[in-house]
């Protein structure tokens, strides 16, 4: 051992030591004019003798000419390549280099410019092995939406997928490009293959995070700041549910396409944007627009890019002109255009309306705020379906995260020549990018919560760079008046920096490789979410329908009966619209009652479960039809008159439910009142005639009250649109020979 504390035997532990021992002994750091960080070192003995032991050293310069002639002796010529290689990559990847005239060691961390292949090569290794538990996970949950359209696995799917919007079972939006993206995989690597689907989720989220750090410098922000940015993008536990979650591909590939249409905007630039011609400006806007559009098919969440747009302009340059303003218009016409679109085409409207009151949704929002940027700050207790929030408690915690949201929009606008323009872009980029899930309009997922970790997949990009700006100005030797949000000069990197940029990844990288872990099966992944918050009614509710899936309807009817339990409180204390109750309510009452009286055999309780349903949901005409069929003879505990008495309540409440006048006329049929059955057999078909169940049970009431010729054209009436119905057939051919024996019997009678 040297007196300077580093060992004499060469290697990859000698490095390690050098490192962590000059990292110990340095307390100053300035620069020294070479592109590094001169870290001055305490020496133990005489400058002379120091200088000599640092020559002995792995870090010496590369062109000290005495080592390389005393290297060349020791080694043997058939290792000279060998050495040139590993040289080669000491000089580009090494932190630390010792400077001889100053005797001190300075910073070579590859940030800068010219390391571009290098740091993004760390970056894909590093979030490729955080994400590797992803390709030993099977589908999950949604994922069936694309596994079982017919549209993904046939070869000519791809011509529906784009021009039969609303085919798609399960699918509630047009975005054709993420299903198109699904149709390759199936092409490329044979039918559902979890594994290609998981990795080329987790391939397209590195090119995100590498396109982060190009976008970053682009509207001029620093080396390290966009790197650092890149690197929390990359590897944050709240991504996880968009990469380990195959069918949230759309957030990762509407990503891809969004970085790609501001990058190929000249309007995103440090340069001042000048366009002398009008017409070819807006023709040097069309690869733009055309991934712009790319975006918004795959998910038109995206849609506040042409604001996001202006706002850049105005981080870089402070002002928008009248040409920008024009420049971005084809934008605002395109997205606009998808997006309504999208709207009237799915009927989404329609489907969606849950009720809410203007204040309630600015609260909701204020509060989603909040939410997301705790999360992005501490992301602990992630979830796959967080809990409904109760808009009738903590009325504090409500008015409270308004009061914040409000107060730092203000204060960020107030500050903005102080503290730069950075903050206030920051914040508003995630407000635009977050702002169509915030449920300032109603989207189909607000029936099971009101935020989800993948909403903001891209929109956390603004929090992350404010905060990763904050750090390198913490890390950086200055008097700090001014925060450095925008534009830089290249910069140099301490050694902190360095070190908390090391620990920063790991700790991430290890929060998001466990988290992967939730996605392996579907029980994980809804059994992890109860872990996280038992009061989750979504997941026990799915989690129930698992259960009955894989033929456990015991275990299945316990998690309905929970969530049962869990939304009445909810209905209790106020705090849930009418309409977003009935559609949880009657999915969870008929789920449980269905098991326990066809799958158990236990019509009591299927009684008992369908009598609370018709209390808590008296206008539901599917309960009152539940809870007759409960009662009836066919399936129930016999009592058809009282079965008889439910369906008159549901008709009455629904004229046009066909179900309940079929099950009816079934019940006059077994209590022998065969002209109600008639009558209600034939309400039931004028409403759904190809109803054959009922249409069979009509023709059954003609043969038992002598009309065979009316059973035989009801017969006929099933064979039009069924003509393989095997049962139909001889029934028919039953009744043509007792017409026939009844003819025959006619003409005896008629000779005698």
């Amino acid at each position: 051992m040297s007196s300077s504390g580093f060992p004499k035997r060469r290697g990859a532990a000698a490095a390690a030591a050098a490192v962590a021992s000059t990292a110990a002994s340095a307390n100053t750091a300035v620069a020294d004019g070479s592109g590094g960080i001169a870290i001055e070192v305490h020496a133990a003995g005489p400058p002379e003798k120091l200088e000599q032991q640092q020559q002995q050293q792995l870090f010496e310069e590369p062109d000290d000419s005495k080592t390389n002639k005393r290297q060349q002796r020791r080694t043997p010529p058939s290792s000279s390549v060998l050495l040139s290689l590993v040289g080669s990559l000491r000089r580009r990847c090494c932190c630390f280099r010792f400077q001889p005239s100053r005797k001190q060691y300075y910073c070579m961390m590859p940030l800068d410019e010219d390391s571009t292949i290098t740091r993004y090569t760390i970056l894909a290794t590093i979030t490729a092995a955080a994400y590797l538990p992803t390709l030993s996970n099977e589908f999950v949950f949604d994922d069936r939406i694309f596994n079982d359209a017919l549209q993904v696995q046939s070869l000519d799917g791809i011509r529906d997928i784009w021009t039969k919007p609303g085919t798609i079972p399960g699918e509630l939006h047009y975005w054709p490009m993420v299903y198109t993206s699904f149709w390759l995989d199936c092409r490329l690597f044979g039918g559902n293959n979890p594994v290609a689907s998981h990795a080329v989720n987790v391939a397209i989220h590195i090119v995100n995070s590498c396109l982060v750090d190009v976008t970053l410098k682009r509207i001029g922000l620093s080396a390290n700041v966009a790197y650092l940015s890149a690197i929390i993008f990359a590897l944050h536990p709240v991504h996880v549910e968009s990469v380990a979650w195959a069918i949230e591909r759309k957030d990762t590939l509407s990503a891809l396409f969004y970085f790609g249409a501001l990058l190929r905007n000249p309007m995103v630039s440090t340069e001042a944007f000048r366009p002398n011609n009008c017409c070819k400006s807006l023709l040097g806007a069309a690869p733009s627009l055309i991934l712009y559009a790319l975006a918004m098919l795959t998910k038109s969440s995206v849609v506040s890019l042409p604001a996001v747009l202006l706002l850049l302009v105005w981080f870089m340059r402070g002002k928008i002109r009248r040409c920008e303003f024009i420049y971005s218009l084809p934008f605002f016409i395109a997205g606009a255009a998808i997006a309504i679109y999208d709207i009237v085409q799915m009927g989404i409207a329609a489907k969606m309306n849950f009720g809410y009151t203007f204040l309630q949704r600015i609260m909701i929002a204020s509060r989603a705020v909040c939410f997301y940027l705790w999360k992005v700050v501490w992301p602990t207790h992630l979830s796959m379906i967080y809990p409904l929030w109760y808009l009738s408690h903590n009325k504090v915690l409500w008015w409270s995260s308004v009061l914040v949201v409000g107060s730092a929009l203000l204060l960020l606008f107030l500050m903005r020549h102080q503290w730069g323009r950075g903050p206030l872009v920051g914040l508003l980029f995630f407000g635009m990018t977050v702002g169509p899930m915030l449920g300032l309009i109603d989207y189909s997922y607000m029936l099971y919560s009101f935020v989800a970790d993948r909403y903001q997949y891209l929109a956390m990009l603004g929090p992350i760079a404010v905060l990763s700006s904050l750090v390198v100005h913490g890390c950086r030797k200055t008097d700090g008046s001014v925060l450095p949000f925008d534009a830089t000069t290249k910069e140099e990197t301490p050694d902190r920096f360095l070190k908390l940029l090391c620990l920063l990844s790991l700790a991430l990288g290890l929060s998001t490789h466990r988290q992967c872990y939730a996605y392996r099966n579907n029980e994980t992944f809804f059994g992890y979410s109860i872990r996280q918050n038992d009061a989750q009614l979504n997941a026990w509710h799915h989690l129930g329908v698992l259960y009955s899936k894989n033929g456990k309807p015991e275990e299945a009817v316990k998690c309905f009966k929970k969530a049962i339990g869990l939304l009445n409180n909810r209905k209790a204390e106020g705090d849930i619209p009418s309409t977003l109750y009935q559609q949880l309510g009657i999915k969870l009452y008929y789920n449980s009652g269905i098991l326990l009286k066809d799958e158990l055999n236990r019509s009591e309780e299927a009684v008992e479960i369908f009598g609370e349903a018709v209390k808590n949901l008296p206008k539901s005409s599917t309960m009152w039809t539940l809870l007759g069929d409960s009662y009836s003879q066919d399936n129930g505990i016999g009592n058809d008159e009282e079965a008889t008495r439910h369906y008159k309540i549901a008709t009455s409440l629904d004229p046009s439910y066909a179900i309940a006048w079929g099950h009816m006329g079934s019940a006059y049929a077994r209590l022998g009142n065969y002209e109600e059955a008639v009558k209600a057999f034939k309400a039931c078909l004028d409403l759904n005639p190809q109803n054959t169940f009922s249409r069979m049970n009509l023709a059954t009431v003609y043969i038992v009250q002598g009309f065979q010729e009316k059973a035989v054209n009801e017969y006929r009436a099933i064979l039009a649109y069924e003509p393989d119905n095997v049962i139909a057939k001889e029934r028919m051919q039953n009744s043509l020979g007792a017409i026939a024996k009844k003819r025959r019997r006619g003409e005896t009678i008629e000779k005698k």
